[in-house]
C-alpha cells in the first residue's frame, strides 16, 4: 500500500516512462507475486511441495497443516501420557524389588581354612589312645580278677544272669552258653537254673 501511494504520487510529477516510476512498478509487480504465492491462490493444495521460500506453507493450506498439527499433538500427548504411566509402575516394581531383597548378603563366599585351628589333631589322638589303652588295661585287669574271685557277689550275679537266661527263650541260650563259658573258667561246673 506504501508503495502504491509512492506510485501514485510520482505519476502526478514523472510520465510512466520515467525511470523511479518504472522501478516503483516492478517492485510493486514483484511483492504482489509474493502475496499471490503466500496467499496460495495459484498453490497446488493437494501437493507437499510449497513455493514459498523456507518451507512454509501457504495461506491456504494452513487448515490442513493444522489437522496434521492437531493429529500429531494429540499422538504425543498420548505417548507422554504411556510414558509418565509406565515410569511410575517402572519405579514401583523397582520399590518392591528392593522390600523384597534379603537382609542379609553374603558379602565373601566361604573358603577352606589353610589350617585348622581348634581341636589339634596331635592332641585328640593321643588322649584318645591313652584312654584306649587305659579302658583297656582296666577290663583285662578287671576281668582276671572276676575270673579269679569266689566271693557273694561274683555268684549273686551269675545266679541272676541265669535266671534271666532261662526267661528269655532266644537270648536265653546264648546267655546260658556265655555263662556256661563263663563257670568253665572259674572252675564251676556251668549249671543251668
Amino acid at each position: 500500500m506504501a508503495a502504491q501511494s509512492e506510485l501514485d504520487g510520482l505519476r502526478e510529477i514523472y510520465t510512466d516512462a520515467n525511470v523511479r516510476v518504472k522501478t516503483l512498478q516492478a517492485r510493486i509487480a514483484s511483492l504482489k507475486h509474493q502475496i499471490e504465492e503466500m496467499s496460495g491462490n495459484r498453490a497446488n493444495l493437494e501437493s507437499d511441495q510449497s513455493n514459498i521460500p523456507g518451507d512454509f506453507p501457504s495461506i491456504r493450506k494452513l487448515p490442513l497443516v493444522g489437522v496434521k498439527w492437531a493429529n500429531l499433538y494429540r499422538e504425543n500427548k498420548i505417548q507422554e501420557t504411556v510414558y509418565e504411566l509406565l515410569t511410575q509402575e517402572y519405579e514401583l516394581a523397582k520399590m518392591q524389588e528392593a522390600k523384597e531383597i534379603p537382609s542379609v548378603n553374603v558379602l565373601d563366599s566361604p573358603m577352606v581354612p589353610e589350617k585348622k585351628s581348634f581341636p589339634p589333631r596331635t592332641v585328640i589322638t593321643i588322649v584318645g589312645t591313652l584312654l584306649a589303652f587305659t579302658l583297656g588295661c582296666v577290663f583285662v585287669i578287671g576281668s582276671a580278677v572276676w575270673r579269679k574271685s569266689e566271693s557273694g557277689e561274683k555268684q549273686l550275679a551269675t545266679e541272676i544272669w541265669e535266671h534271666l537266661a532261662a526267661q528269655d527263650s532266644r537270648s536265653g541260650r546264648a546267655l546260658h552258653a556265655i555263662m556256661a563259658k563263663v563257670g568253665a573258667r572259674n572252675g564251676s561246673n556251668g549249671r543251668a537254673a
